[in-house]
């Protein structure tokens, strides 16, 4: 992947939500749009994170850090099952699921733009990227 493709991605996948989540407050019908963008970004997020789980894991009962940065995987994957859940009861109609998919969608937004900034900051060098 080239340095142009990287950067148009990381532009944008912000500007999209952004987009959705003001398509959202103007259109005023619901939240609908919204769930499905947390549903497709915590599934992802789990499909590409679940295989280092067990791992990290295991090297959390061996160690028994008390730097909760240590755990960084294991606590995004529960913050993202969590908006999985709440994402997909929100139609049951519990409002403590409509605000943790609203703080989900916050979080997933709030970790786009930080990528985007990581990324026009760095040079990324490895990993198939100039």
């Amino acid at each position: 992947m080239s340095d142009s493709t990287l950067h148009a991605l990381a532009v944008a996948n912000p500007l999209a939500q952004l987009a959705l989540l003001l398509w959202v407050l103007v259109r005023g019908r619901g939240m609908g749009p919204l769930l499905v963008v947390n549903l497709l970004f915590a599934a992802l997020e789990l499909y590409f994170v679940a295989p280092q789980l067990p791992q990290e894991l295991g090297v959390a009962r061996v160690w028994k850090s008390s730097d909760w940065l240590d755990y960084k995987m294991t606590i995004w994957s529960g913050f993202e099952l969590a908006t999985f859940v709440a994402s997909a009861f929100v139609w049951t109609g519990f409002i403590v699921a409509r605000i943790v998919a609203w703080i989900g969608f916050a979080a997933n937004f709030a970790l786009s733009v930080g990528a985007m900034l990581f990324i026009f900051k760095f040079a990324i060098t490895c990993c198939g990227y100039r």
